[in-house]
């Protein structure tokens, strides 16, 4: 394989699936708990909601024990995994309109222990009153998906979809249109830190499908159809997009800014605009055109991971083409490629955007008979 600076050459025979992939799961769950197992308590660094940490941790074991409940990792199952992350004691960080998306560590893990304790409406309680903290504007607050609002309207739905008497409450207190509405008075662009990101993670794309997915009927809202169109305008001839909207490079081809996000974002909103069909048709045809820069810029060089990697950008492509990415990803191409240097190390050994948790993660929408989406983002 040779490699260039971001990515390494395609040397793709063609879509197939990876034949050992439920073992590469076992290795991938096994590696996790060993590396990182459950500890008494944490470290208030080590806990960022679902992006990194415990918590994180526990919702992907929560997701398995839904579809593999009888898969034994080192002698225990999943939802015994999932309670043993969520046990330990942890620091949580304040929830203001600033910090409410994925990664606040105490909005992430009452969403989580929400839907484990399926019973437990102190949880629900506690999330409820914290978001209603984040309607008043402040001077830095975020309408994106990690730090901001659009995360926020994530963690209801995951509620919602987990745990239906829980969402009788939440539905009862408007509290999804409550968070909803600053978003869509701040649009149709939501700068972050001064720039008016384009992708999955801090930008418009983002914030577009928390949205929608939240309240379909959002995607014929005025300010919704103004920011994707264009967004969907921004594309270049190769099927990228620039990470902001003065950017003058379209060289990050990954969840977090680039293509890959694109395609996933735009593969869940697409059913949801079948009102506008020459808008439909567009977003179909920015996906394709999307496709063909994964295929050949997708391969990062990279640690594979969801976030910034092989992994995230896998789960970005249809089945078939999945298995060939996650082929560079297996234990023995992982060992090889960081031992070679053809990797270039993470910083984030475990966690589920940067980590084992989402290598782990794309393994799983392998083997998965339906399609699992991004975890956090798009598979509720």
């Amino acid at each position: 394989m040779s490699s260039t600076l971001r990515y390494i050459d395609p040397d793709l025979e063609g879509p197939r699936r990876t034949e050992d992939a439920r073992d590469e799961l076992i290795k991938s769950l096994e590696k996790l708990v060993t590396g990182y197992p459950p500890k008494r308590s944490y470290d208030a660094e080590e806990c960022r909601g679902l992006y990194s940490g415990p918590t994180s941790i526990a919702y992907l074991f929560l997701q398995i024990s839904r579809s593999h409940p009888h898969l034994k990792i080192q002698g225990s199952s999943p939802q015994d995994w999932a309670d043993a992350y969520l046990s330990g004691k942890r620091t949580f960080s304040a929830v203001t309109s600033a910090n409410c998306g994925v990664i606040n560590e105490f909005l992430a893990f009452h969403a989580v222990h929400a839907t484990t304790y399926l019973d437990d409406t102190l949880d629900i309680q506690k999330l409820v009153a914290a978001l209603r903290s984040t309607l008043e504007g402040e001077q830095h607050e975020s309408d994106e998906w990690l730090y901001g609002r659009a995360g926020s309207l994530y963690l209801l739905r995951l509620i919602r979809a987990w745990s239906p008497s829980s969402a009788r409450f939440i539905d009862l207190l408007d509290i999804p249109s409550k968070v909803m509405k600053p978003i869509l008075d701040h649009g149709p662009s939501w700068p972050w830190h001064g720039k008016d990101y384009l992708g999955a993670v801090h930008g418009r794309i983002g914030i577009i499908t928390q949205v929608i997915l939240s309240d379909p009927s959002k995607a014929a809202h005025p300010v919704i159809i103004q920011s994707l169109k264009e967004t969907l305008d921004l594309q270049d001839e190769h099927g990228n997009w620039p990470s902001s909207t003065n950017g003058s490079h379209n060289d990050l081809v990954q969840f977090c800014h680039g293509a890959p996000g694109f395609m996933i974002a735009l593969k869940g909103i697409e059913p949801h605009l079948s009102f506008d069909p020459s808008l439909q048709e567009r977003v179909v045809s920015a996906y394709n055109k999307a496709q063909q820069c994964v295929l050949k810029k997708g391969l990062l060089t990279k640690e594979p991971n969801l976030c910034h990697g092989i992994s995230g950008n896998a789960l970005a492509l249809p089945k078939p083409w999945r298995g060939s990415f996650l082929d560079y990803t297996t234990a023995e191409a992982m060992e090889k490629g960081l031992r070679e240097g053809s990797y270039i190390p993470g910083d984030d050994a475990y966690g589920l955007f940067c980590g084992e948790a989402g290598r782990a993660w794309a393994w799983l929408a392998l083997v998965s008979e339906q399609e699992r989406g991004m975890i956090g983002f798009n598979d509720v």
